[in-house]
């Protein structure tokens, strides 16, 4: 309180066991997939894959998957679905058809 010091300056250690230094990868740039006019909801697309360099028993080295826009958006915006943690994209609804897109 008076401004003196009460102890002398220790050295601290500090260990990182994990950092997220690296972001996923695709495998492939592109992935083209394809569905039969018509499909019933749960059709099987397609299976987009990333890795992560990180530790893959933690957090940082997990890789989960979502779709965030599906264009054209009609018949509905809707029209697929991807398995977060494994990558399969199924169709959800019903309505696909190729004179439509």
């Amino acid at each position: 309180m008076n401004g003196n010091k009460v102890e002398n300056p220790i050295d601290l250690y500090i260990y990182v066991i994990d950092m997220n230094d690296n972001r996923p990868e695709f495998i492939n740039q592109v992935y083209n997939g394809s569905v039969d006019e018509g499909s019933k909801p749960g059709t099987y697309v397609m299976t987009i894959t990333a890795n992560d360099a990180d530790d893959r028993t933690t957090a940082n080295g997990m890789v989960r998957y979502r779709i965030v826009t599906q264009t054209p958006q009609s018949p509905s915006q809707n029209m697929f679905t991807i398995n977060s943690e494994t990558g399969d994209i199924v169709t959800v609804a019903a309505g696909l058809d190729r004179e439509d897109f």
